[in-house]
């Protein structure tokens, strides 16, 4: 859903995401939204005070055992949950895969939220609230912490970090611009969030965990940041986005190691467990449904050298935890959850199924997916 904005890269016209795709020559910046709320900021990260929310209830293991899917077996996944839940804009498990962290939003509905999902108990929690579209959202390694981010209409704030267990505010994200993507270093120690800045330009802004203040940032020109994904052992970030651009960063300096292309839209990024590969899509082409010339990019993540491309006309991807295979969802043009194994790239199981956003969960037992109005789950029987 963060794909196809509107028309000129520097120019915020007003359209539907989807709806009016953009022509094959040009970009956006944008998935440009007019919420209904503000919100009102300063211009520094600050503590929030302790709230009186309903704590959640402490995880506990499921007694549903399945098998995790990979290679051999993805041809008999099948869906085993769904949950109504309109206008998903990310889809992300727990560290421990209990909960499936959910985004969403749509000036139209009013569906500004962070949601909790257990899908084994079928347990569902709303997190958090907000004014405008939540973009996405991101657990911290130890699954403390919940950092999301959204519209930012006033140009004052641009996400909050949750205590998840105790459901409070502990950190606000003040500044300009709006933030369209974010992640947690490995050990935790940075957050880092990507988007375009209050002059319209592409940023990546790195956050302290243990103050929450800004320590660097990092300028991304014509681009707005949709997609970050860090290392295995965090020293480099990788970026992706609106023109297709991949970056790769060194995190202890912001030196740009890497740059990289294949074509536009490269909305949807994903490196393999093992750091080595990295597979991007992208959209050449489209019509009012969405994407019909386009497919997955798959690079060799040390030196950006591409690798091959695979034709699957993908809204999302994500490589399984054991690296054994790659997911691909598609929309309209292309409704289909794919499957390739990742040492010859050939599929090795397909659904029909539209697909805005797609995750595995960490033990690789579970995958989830998202399309218009539903949250699926998927699961070998």
């Amino acid at each position: 859903m963060k794909r196809f904005a509107c028309c000129m890269i520097l120019f915020l016209a007003g359209c539907a995401p989807r709806s009016t795709p953009l022509p094959a020559t040009e970009t956006s910046l944008l998935p440009t939204y007019s919420p209904s709320a503000a919100l009102a900021a300063t211009d520094t990260a600050t503590l929030l005070p302790t709230d009186t929310s309903t704590p959640l209830p402490p995880p506990t293991a499921t007694s549903t055992q399945r098998p995790a899917i990979h290679s051999g077996n993805a041809g008999r996944l099948t869906r085993i949950n769904q949950l109504q839940h309109a206008d998903v804009r990310s889809l992300t498990f727990s560290p421990e895969g209990t909960w499936l962290l959910i985004t969403s939003g749509n000036a139209s509905r009013g569906n500004y939220l962070v949601t909790l999902w257990w899908p084994d108990q079928n347990q569902k929690y709303d997190l958090a609230s907000a004014a405008a579209t939540v973009w996405d959202a991101a657990f911290s390694p130890d699954g403390r912490w919940v950092a999301y981010v959204f519209d930012n209409p006033t140009n004052t704030m641009r996400g909050y970090v949750v205590e998840v267990s105790s459901k409070k505010q502990v950190a606000s994200l003040l500044g300009d611009g709006t933030a369209y993507s974010v992640a947690f270093s490995p050990n935790g120690t940075r957050l880092v969030l990507g988007g375009i800045d209050g002059s319209q330009n592409g940023i990546i802004w790195v956050y302290d965990t243990s103050t929450w203040e800004m320590v660097n940032s990092f300028s991304v020109k014509g681009q707005n940041v949709l997609a970050l994904v860090f290392s295995p052992d965090g020293s480099i970030l990788y970026s992706g986005g609106t023109d297709g651009s991949i970056r790769a960063w060194s995190m202890s300096d912001g030196k740009l190691l890497a740059h990289f292309s294949y074509g536009p839209q490269a909305d949807s990024i994903a490196l393999s467990p093992d750091g080595e590969l990295l597979a991007s899509v992208y959209c050449s082409q489209s019509d009012p449904n969405g994407c019909t010339t386009g497919g997955v990019a798959i690079w060799r993540a040390a030196d950006g050298k591409m690798l091959t491309s695979i034709d699957d006309v993908a809204n999302a991807v994500a490589f399984s935890p054991d690296g054994g295979l790659l997911a691909t969802g598609g929309g309209t043009n292309d409704s289909f959850l794919r499957f390739r194994y990742t040492a010859t790239w050939y599929a090795v199981g397909e659904s029909p199924a539209m697909v805005e956003q797609l995750a595995f969960s960490p033990d690789g037992r579970l995958l989830a997916t998202a399309d218009y109005e539903t949250v699926t789950i998927w699961s070998i029987q």
